[in-house]
């Protein structure tokens, strides 16, 4: 597995930050968000709008998220959420 710190630093255009530049705190509190009950109790276009703010807070320049769940439906293929 590799682990944040270990990713190689590379400039990005957008901020002319570096990938692996963000706060390690942060990001364990997104990481422990995600796996908390409080947003496993929220629906999918609540949890598509808060992950793009706490990725936003994170400093990365998010503008558009979308999220794709298959589906057990005999007519449908899945589910897409999208966050902008």
């Amino acid at each position: 597995m590799t682990l944040l710190h270990d990713m190689p630093k590379i400039a990005n255009e957008n901020t002319g930050g570096t990938r692996g530049s963000t706060n390690a705190a942060a990001t364990l509190g997104l990481i422990e968000w995600l796996s908390s009950d409080e947003c496993h109790t929220l629906d999918e276009a609540s949890l598509v709008a808060g992950l793009g703010r706490r990725l936003q807070a994170l400093g990365l320049p998010v503008t558009r998220l979308t999220l794709h769940l298959t589906t057990l439906h005999p007519e449908f293929v899945g589910r897409t959420f999208a966050w902008a």
